[in-house]
């Protein structure tokens, strides 16, 4: 009977959000005390009730998981069109930027491993002095795919959430769950661009936006949650910036090599159909002589 009540209908009725944790609370407390009036009545082991109410935390951390990566799937769904531009909040640092000229992209033998992307593909970055003449940089805007704005909004909601489990005792424990829930949701923005990187020829590019500029908004949370104390999740957030420094690299690598492919085989392409042209020519004018002497009778046959 416990196992049932605990397993299909106390079920139903777990939150998958912070809106209503107070009827979760009362459900809560209304298992502990049926637990309890079992024992009165003879009951002599502990029942499912115990065990799901002393997991509260973790099954309602596994709801908000599902519901939050639902989410996240909603918006991958939608595309990576149209894109956006995005503005860096001020103090997020452009990761990877390694300044050289933009001429020296062009050569075809120069080393692209120090090409700073923004460079050719973002607006210049012009600086102001504050009143102690330190060089202050404007937050650069960036124009990135559909995804990355929302992608940020639901990662902020859920580190906002974090920092505020501990004011709900009942759910406190969900906070071990916080740290591979942040971790499924990069993972899933990484797979599915993957899948969207050839709707337009430009998304590779855009991608290269969206990782940097997660990266330095991630960046600016990871200083947030370390200020704060939450080591653990400041170590989560710090491999994602990270992550997102290395896939806007990949994703720079990657646009480039399509392009210069793209160049490579129209060349190629061009020399062979000249090649083609001249051997035809060659052909017309062997079998405009072949037919020439054909139609030439010799005399002796007259």
């Amino acid at each position: 009977m416990t196992t049932k009540l605990s397993e299909e209908w106390l079920e139903r009725y777990i939150p998958s959000g912070t809106e209503n944790l107070d009827e979760y609370a009362n459900l809560i407390a209304a298992a502990q005390r049926f637990e309890a009036t079992l024992h009165r009545l003879g009951w002599t082991t502990e029942t499912s009730l115990h065990n799901w109410s002393g997991r509260a935390g973790e099954l309602w951390g596994r709801r908000h998981n599902t519901e939050i990566l639902h989410r996240i799937q909603i918006i991958l769904r939608a595309g990576v069109v149209p894109t956006a531009r995005l503005t860096a909040s001020p103090g997020a640092i452009s990761s990877g930027e390694y300044r050289v000229a933009p001429s020296s992209v062009s050569s075809s033998n120069e080393n692209l491993s120090d090409w700073a992307w923004d460079e050719d593909w973002t607006s210049p970055l012009p600086v102001r002095r504050n009143s102690r003449n330190a060089v202050v940089g404007i937050p650069k805007t960036y124009e990135c795919t559909a995804i990355a704005g929302p992608l940020l909004t639901v990662l902020g909601g859920v580190l906002q959430e974090y920092t505020h489990l501990r004011e709900h005792p009942i759910i406190q424990s969900a906070r071990l769950l916080y740290p591979d829930l942040i971790r499924k949701m990069v993972a899933l923005y990484r797979a599915a661009v993957v899948l969207h990187a050839t709707v337009q020829a430009d998304i590779p590019l855009r991608l290269v936006n969206d990782c940097r500029y997660l990266a330095g908004e991630i960046g600016l949370m990871t200083l947030g949650m370390s200020h704060l104390g939450l080591n653990e999740i400041t170590s989560v957030l710090e491999e994602l910036r990270q992550t997102m420094e290395s896939s806007a690299v990949t994703w720079r690598d990657r646009y480039l090599v399509i392009h210069s492919i793209t160049y490579s085989d129209f060349r190629l392409i061009s020399s062979m159909a000249l090649s083609n042209v001249s051997e035809l020519r060659k052909g017309s004018f062997i079998l405009l002589a072949q037919n020439e002497k054909n139609a030439t009778i010799p005399s002796s046959q007259e």
